[in-house]
């Protein structure tokens, strides 16, 4: 079945914008992590996508290294938060695939599959508020 021209416009003018909505606040994101403090700020015409003067001092200050010119008030040591952000997320991994595997191979292995998606549905079409609501009352 071919598609007639403004459904194909349509269409690609609505990929280009969920892509735009996307990705502009990580492009952003990204740029401001090269930008000196002073661009920060800036407003109007000094308002740009790409730094003046790229720099890698926020990246210094961030990662604890000591620099002078920056007079912003931040924590200095962001390693131990990332690391704890790390290692939450292997072990939570780590743990979602055991449960995981164990799981299926059980419901593989003892034949109690054939009834997993109609028990998915029903889990899906009822509300958990609709059990707590009793329970709070």
């Amino acid at each position: 079945m071919k598609r007639s021209v403004p459904f194909l416009i349509f269409r690609y003018a609505a990929i280009f914008a969920a892509m735009a909505v996307t990705l502009v606040p990580i492009l952003w994101m990204v740029s401001m992590a090269f930008k000196p403090i002073a661009e920060w700020s800036a407003t109007g015409a000094d308002l740009t996508w790409w730094p003046k003067n790229p720099t890698l001092s926020n990246f210094r200050f961030v990662f604890g290294e000591s620099t002078n010119n920056l007079i912003v008030a931040l924590d200095r040591n962001a390693l131990k938060p990332i690391l704890a952000s790390l290692l939450s997320a292997v072990f939570g991994t780590v743990i979602a695939m055991s449960a995981g595997t164990a799981a299926a191979y059980g419901l593989s292995r003892f034949g109690s599959g054939q009834n997993l998606p109609l028990a998915l549905i029903q889990l899906r079409i009822f509300p958990p508020m609709a059990v707590m609501i009793p329970v709070m009352i």
